[in-house]
């Protein structure tokens, strides 16, 4: 697929970019609806890749795996993009569902590097909207370059599902963007690029995300890196 120069620019710049409807709007009601339909929980809990919270689902990874219809998130279209923002060679490792509930808090800043751990940091996340989102209900938000510095250090969280985080001291690090999202919406992120989301303040709806973690050919595990995120997931 076709990228122009002035999204890969954006990119470079601030560390992320929004495709609108990249993703078909009825294929992302269809995954809601399977979703909704899924009862057997039982093996993901299993394999800790299910995380509930006030008795609905609030991370999923690995939700292709139970449900084969999130396999088309895996498109060469997102794969083809991911490849000309890093330039280099990308294949896809694995996706998680994010639904975040009416009344939670915001999730606190953090980096997915300090998740991943690749050196060079040459990864990024395709961020997939399955309903509209804002700031009101639960949205992602940016803090705009902060991918050109570090990885920063991270401290053990108590955010289920998040077991690291960001403790900023400095006001200025808090003015994030919150895009705006619309069902089939993609954002791609930089693995370095500093995001939050805020809290869900709606009353019945549920924030619904897929979040895709994409790596570069040439990047590998930085065991230095490894070990610091370890300890913080005990």
């Amino acid at each position: 697929m076709r990228i122009s120069s002035l999204n890969i620019k954006k990119f470079n710049k601030e560390g992320f970019i929004i495709i609108p409807k990249l993703v078909k709007k009825k294929s992302c009601s269809l995954l809601i609806k399977r979703l909704n339909e899924f009862k057997n929980y039982k093996n993901a809990l299993k394999n800790k890749d299910a995380v509930f919270e006030k008795k609905k689902i609030k991370y999923f990874k690995n939700v292709n795996f139970y449900i084969n219809d999130f396999n088309i998130l895996f498109s060469e279209s997102i794969l083809s993009i991911s490849s000309k923002l890093i330039k280099d060679r990308t294949y896809y490792l694995n996706m998680g569902l994010h639904n975040k509930i009416p009344g939670k808090l915001e999730t606190p800043p953090h980096q997915d590097n300090f998740y991943w751990c690749r050196k060079p940091n040459n990864a990024l996340t395709a961020y997939v909207a399955l309903n509209k989102q804002n700031k009101k209900t639960g949205a992602i938000g940016y803090l705009l370059k902060s991918h050109k510095g570090k990885t920063y250090p991270h401290k053990k969280s108590t955010v289920k599902a998040f077991s690291s985080y960001i403790d900023f001291k400095d006001k200025k690090k808090k003015n994030y963007f919150f895009p705006k999202l619309n069902p089939g919406d993609v954002i791609f992120h930089h693995c370095n690029s500093v995001h939050v989301s805020s809290q869900n303040n709606s009353k019945n709806y549920e924030r619904k995300s897929v979040a895709i973690t994409i790596y570069g050919e040439n990047t590998k595990l930085d065991l230095g890196m490894k070990k610091k995120y370890l300890k913080n997931s005990k």
